[in-house]
């Protein structure tokens, strides 16, 4: 299988992000039975982005997972430079 890139899983989990919090908030704001099951969604979205990140944020060289809070440039197992 050839690995997504590095941006391309970022972006997605940002954007997955930002609407889980949308939805946990609308969840809120509505208030009754069908508030409950709109947050639910919010966070089966956010867990979901978490599973996603976890499977698909590797190093592209070695596989490894480089870590969800990871901001260096250098893969931390094998040292080669993500693009």
């Amino acid at each position: 299988m050839k690995p997504i890139p590095l941006s391309l899983v970022t972006k997605i989990s940002i954007i997955f992000s930002i609407l889980g919090i949308l939805l946990l908030i609308l969840g809120i704001a509505i208030g009754s039975i069908t508030g409950i099951i709109v947050i639910i969604l919010g966070w089966i979205v956010l867990i979901g982005t978490i599973i996603f990140k976890v499977i698909f944020y590797r190093c592209p060289y070695c596989e490894n997972f480089i870590g969800i809070p990871y901001h260096n440039h250098y893969c931390p197992h094998c040292g080669k430079r993500l693009d």
